[in-house]
């Protein structure tokens, strides 16, 4: 307990170091901050881990305060040195609606969870893998794999504990689920918000807001997906930090700070996101630093090499250490150009020869990002890429309606000769898309991962439309408005389901279900949650009974039940058990011993769960299980004890 309120007040302390640090004299908004504050703290969290494990100390919350109170400390520092910290005011605006996306948070998790977040609910198997890691870092305080959510999902199960017990730690797990939910939606609001100037894009940023959240986030809560959610997630806070550069005069070192935090996190979410938009904030700042006239400054220098290169290093330093030697040519051929360029800006070569040394350190730069995916992420990740899983496919439908709007964008700022940065990280996440799908094309990837480039997509897609919306003007904005609210209406049809009844009742009447394919991810949520998930609270009141019995007896229980493998591994996961433990034999009537109890004992076991009716091997051995007392029994099975 003491640990827990520990983190608690260490966190707090830290979020406000973060929040009063003097960065300017003006106020800001309060509220939006305090959402950019907590994205600040997470990945700075994601760093602190990767550092502490290194010394072989264990990642829980009792090391993890000791860095928010290095945090804190240092923002203490610096405000007593400077005399003043950072004004705010508070917006009663902008608190509504976050409380009103936070109230749709509750809603949908008592709707999908249960009132007391006690089913284990989700649509797709992902779920309980993710589940398991995260409970794996829990209890061994060691990081495994893409550790971002999971550090999350770890801090939620060991703060909750001592009050749900270990037991209970899916609700934990859940919770954090809805946490992130909940954070999209909030840092979401904080991106567009920043471009809300009238009452008309206050009403269009609301109505945009939600129906963001309820697409593709909402989808990823449903499926479990997890790592997508945090892909998402950490694209709108790049975003931010990126606007943030863009509208600042001058220099500000704190930016590269969050940048590089920020992109360490990124990357060690879901490495499939990194490529598009490493590479994507990489040409923006090129450029915008090029406008600027300031691309060989100390400014520009620390900016790409904290930015982008320490990120990168570190993260597979955490993640894949063993990769570490392939990433040796491309730091020495980095520290070499980082030599030739301060060795030619000392003999005033830059300025004499501006525009050659641009394309050199240009085609620098892309070299360096071609030698970083070819020997380092081809390596490590397209090897598993030719595997495929169940994920949602819509190939563009979702994002026909919001073409019309994000073109105009594109086209305004090629007529104003701007260079945005959602424009730029799209067109390399296009790019990158065409090669995915090539290389699906010619087999040597799964649709599966091609599809969970839309995720990302989903975010840049609705930031570009809701920018051009927010800033039309005269008749633009009048044939936008004509064009938004015809949309609008087409969505209510979807929503009332009358074009779905009559392609499902009259279909010599409908030829399709138009609204369904352009509005298919709504449609797949509300069938998701009408379905429910592949875990019922028959399910998990057992699982929570075999989970004690592991806890307690120090035991292995084997499961006895309809041999699908997402029904295995959810038992065993969300028991603190590993599938793998599982002799396939237990389950085969073709196992030549035919003795249970022998194999049992081998085993050690003291206790195993039987699903009822299932038939197979508990046919075959019904006479021996029926002599075992029952520990407990509900309608999906029974927990019995060994004797």
């Amino acid at each position: 307990m003491f640990t827990s309120i520990w983190f608690i007040v260490t966190s707090i302390a830290a979020l406000a170091g973060i929040m009063l640090f003097p960065r300017n004299k003006k106020k800001e908004n309060g509220v939006l901050q305090t959402a950019a504050g907590v994205m600040a703290l997470i990945t700075y969290w994601v760093l602190a881990a990767g550092l502490i494990q290194i010394p072989g100390l264990p990642v829980n919350i009792g090391t993890l305060s000791w860095s928010n109170l290095l945090i804190a400390l240092l923002a203490c520092f610096v405000i007593l040195k400077k005399r003043r910290g950072q004004t705010y005011f508070f917006s009663w605006s902008d608190a509504v609606v976050i409380g009103s996306v936070f109230v749709v948070t509750v809603l949908i998790g008592v709707i999908r969870y249960g009132v007391n977040l006690d089913v284990f609910a989700y649509s797709q198997d992902d779920s309980v893998r993710h589940f398991y890691y995260a409970s794996s870092l829990a209890q061994s305080g060691k990081l495994q794999g893409r550790y971002t959510l999971y550090l999350i999902n770890m801090i939620f199960m060991q703060v909750l504990d001592p009050v749900i017990g270990a037991v209970n730690w899916h609700r934990a797990f859940l919770i954090s689920e809805l946490f992130l939910f909940l954070a999209i939606g909030v840092l979401f609001w904080a991106l567009i918000r920043t471009h809300i100037k009238d009452r008309y894009s206050w009403i269009i940023g609301i109505i945009m807001e939600y129906l963001f959240l309820l697409g593709y986030p909402l989808l990823n809560m449903l499926c479990g997906f997890e790592y997508l959610g945090s892909g998402m997630l950490l694209c709108i806070w790049l975003l931010w930090i990126l606007y943030k550069i863009e509208q600042k005069d001058r220099e500000n070192w704190l930016d590269i700070l969050l940048l590089m935090t920020a992109n360490l996190a990124m990357c060690n979410s879901y490495t499939l996101f990194a490529p598009a938009l490493l590479i994507g904030e990489l040409v923006y700042l090129i450029v915008l630093q090029n406008k600027r006239k300031k691309f060989y400054s100390w400014y520009t220098l620390f900016l790409f090499l904290l930015g982008f290169l320490v990120p990168g290093i570190l993260c597979v330093w955490f993640v894949a250490p063993d990769y570490m030697k392939m990433l040796l040519p491309l730091l020495a051929a980095g520290m070499a150009v980082l030599g030739i360029l301060l060795w030619l800006n000392r003999l005033k070569f830059l300025r004499r020869h501006y525009a050659l040394c641009n394309f050199l350190w240009t085609a620098g730069i892309a070299a360096a990002c071609y030698l970083g995916f070819r020997y380092v992420l081809m390596d490590v990740v397209v090897n598993y890429l030719r595997t495929d899983g169940s994920i949602y496919r819509e190939p563009y439908g979702n994002f026909l309606f919001w073409v019309f709007p994000v073109v105009l964008f594109g086209l305004r700022n090629i007529r104003k000769k701007q260079f945005d940065a959602g424009l730029t990280i799209m067109g390399c996440v296009l790019v990158f898309a065409v090669w995915m799908l090539y290389c699906v094309f010619i087999g040597e990837m799964g649709t599966y991962y091609f599809y969970k480039l839309h995720f990302l997509m989903w975010v840049l897609v609705y930031w570009c439309a809701f920018r051009e919306i927010a800033s039309a003007t005269g008749a633009e904005k009048r044939y936008l408005t004509v064009y938004l609210v015809t949309g609008f209406v087409g969505f209510c049809i979807f929503l009332t389901g009358f074009e779905k009844n009559l392609y499902e009742k009259q279909e010599y009447m409908w030829p399709s279900n138009l609204s369904a394919s352009l509005f298919g991810v709504y449609q797949e949520n509300i069938d998701s949650i009408q379905a429910g998930g592949n875990v019922t609270r028959e399910m998990q009141t057992m699982y929570n009974h075999v989970r004690e019995v592991v806890d307690e007896q120090n035991t292995f229980v084997p499961y006895f039940g309809v041999e699908l493998r997402y029904l295995k591994e959810y038992y065993y996961y969300l028991t603190n058990q590993n599938p793998g433990w599982h002799p396939e034999h237990l389950n085969n009537a073709d196992y030549p011993s035919f003795d249970i109890m022998e194999d049992l004992e081998k085993l050690g076991c003291k206790y195993i769960f039987v699903e009822k009716g299932y038939g197979g091997t508990y046919e075959e051995y019904k006479p021996v299980f029926e002599w075992f007392p029952v520990r407990f029994e509900n309608e999906y099975g029974w927990l019995l004890k060994v004797e």
